[in-house]
């Protein structure tokens, strides 16, 4: 099994404008931030190791990692006082919770 980067370029771009319409965001560079890093690991790692692991349990320690760091950046700014504070924790409130979506769906796509 190979990667397909037509296929990734395809499913990425459909994504990110679907998420953009959704949610009335703008991620300028997103998609090209995502295809440099399947080219590091591609480099890096090579294909048939990415092909042949449990990606998605890579991808649930990445979730939890994600809502640890918004849990400390949280507490920065409240020991910093932080002017725009309300602002920046509805964020960090929103990355945690897209960090649990993120737990569930990959256990939900991953292996069985």
């Amino acid at each position: 099994m190979s990667r397909n980067p037509e296929y990734e370029r395809t499913v990425l771009m459909e994504s990110v404008a679907r998420a953009e319409r959704r949610y009335a965001i703008e991620v300028p560079g997103f998609a090209d931030r995502v295809r440099a890093r399947l080219d590091l690991g591609a480099r890096s790692y090579g294909d048939q190791d990415f092909m042949s692991k449990d990606v998605m349990r890579e991808l649930r320690e990445e979730s939890w990692d994600a809502a640890a760091y918004a849990l400390l950046e949280a507490q920065k700014l409240i020991a910093l006082n932080d002017d725009d504070l309300d602002a920046r924790m509805h964020h960090l409130a929103e990355i945690i919770q897209i960090a649990a979506l993120l737990d569930w769906h990959s256990r939900q796509a991953g292996a069985r």
